[in-house]
């Protein structure tokens, strides 16, 4: 199984106990609230992570019940030497374990304790949006 395979595998698995459990992602469009079932993004994976740590009782549930792999990078889905790599990310301050290669990228996000990029931090939140808004014009 490649890099890819396997994280985006890890992904599914993550959204789909999240929501047969009852979590979704939760956001806003204009001032009207939305929740949405977790999804894999096949474009960019590691967005499905940095959305999942966005709801910090979805990434606690998933921490306490074992579903949180420690053996795999939370980004590439490389297997890891040691654990000395990590991503924080920036709204809940949520430490991920990541390889060596994602390293150097973790750090571009936050040049200062690796507190992450506005960039980041939004993109969880427009893809929903984008998704609502296609679904609606679909629809009309």
């Amino acid at each position: 199984m490649t890099n890819e395979e396997r994280i985006i595998d890890y992904y599914s698995n993550l959204c789909k106990v999240l929501n047969q459990n009852g979590f979704k992602v939760k956001g806003n469009l204009g001032n009207k609230q939305y929740e949405l079932d977790y999804k894999v993004d096949y474009v960019q994976p590691r967005l499905t992570m940095m959305q999942i740590t966005r709801n910090i009782d979805a990434y606690i549930f998933l921490e306490q019940h074992g579903f949180i792999r420690k053996d795999i990078c939370q980004f590439c889905g490389e297997k890891l030497v040691s654990n000395s790599y990590t991503f924080t990310e920036p709204i809940n301050k949520v430490k991920l374990h990541i390889c060596h290669k994602c390293h150097p990228e973790g750090k571009i996000y936050g040049k200062k304790g690796n507190a992450g990029c506005l960039i980041l931090m939004f993109l969880p939140i427009l893809i929903p949006v984008a998704l609502i808004l296609i679904f609606v014009l679909f629809k009309s």
